[in-house]
């Protein structure tokens, strides 16, 4: 990746979430790339960066996951301009990884828990098997998968095993993963 990259940087926060908010402000301070946002947030946080805010209102997180994840596919089908797709993780992420098959869109995302085992913890265990499933599917779709720590590389690789660890990247805390991985990327070739 270079300057001239186009990055789409897709997540769903939610207003408490301050450690999660000051990361995402990070990433986008710290890239030398060009990125667009799309978040449920309000887009006074993000003042320098182009947002198209989507927010649905449901109790349930999962529906709201999967409203916000169809429009955002919506936003990328009539504005197929970005080379990189990168999504933080959430609840119910699974649809945007599909859209690859669609346009060979590059899928990349920043993996900061098990969030099967979130689910499992708060007392939800149907909602923990059914997002193990999607979590999988969303790995095994993926280009690039970014790890806020060694151990939760260790964790998707013991829990995941049909995962490529080759496409696994820990980047501490993940303050600057685009440079990362565009560093990564430059020794390649």
């Amino acid at each position: 990746m270079n300057k001239n990259t186009k990055i789409l940087y897709v997540f769903m926060l939610n207003e408490d979430d301050i450690g999660p908010k000051e990361h995402v402000r990070n990433v986008l301070l710290h890239s030398d790339c060009s990125i667009d946002v799309i978040t449920n947030l309000d887009n006074s946080i993000w003042s320098n960066v182009l947002q198209k805010a989507f927010v649905s209102k449901f109790r349930n997180t999962f529906l709201n996951s999967l409203v916000f994840q169809i429009r955002v596919l919506l936003f990328i089908l009539f504005n197929n301009k970005y080379e990189v797709i990168l999504l933080r993780q959430s609840v119910g992420f699974f649809i945007i990884p599909f859209f690859k098959f669609i346009y060979s869109q590059k899928i990349y995302i920043e993996v900061n828990g098990v969030q099967s085992q979130d689910l499992l913890d708060r007392g939800r265990p149907l909602g923990s098997i059914i997002n193990s499933v999607l979590e999988f599917i969303t790995y095994i779709f993926c280009d690039k998968i970014i790890c806020v720590h060694e151990n939760i590389k260790n964790v998707l690789l013991n829990n995941f095993s049909k995962i490529n660890s080759k496409n696994i990247y820990v980047v501490e805390n993940g303050i600057n993963p685009i440079a990362y991985l565009s560093s990564i990327d430059a020794k390649k070739q």
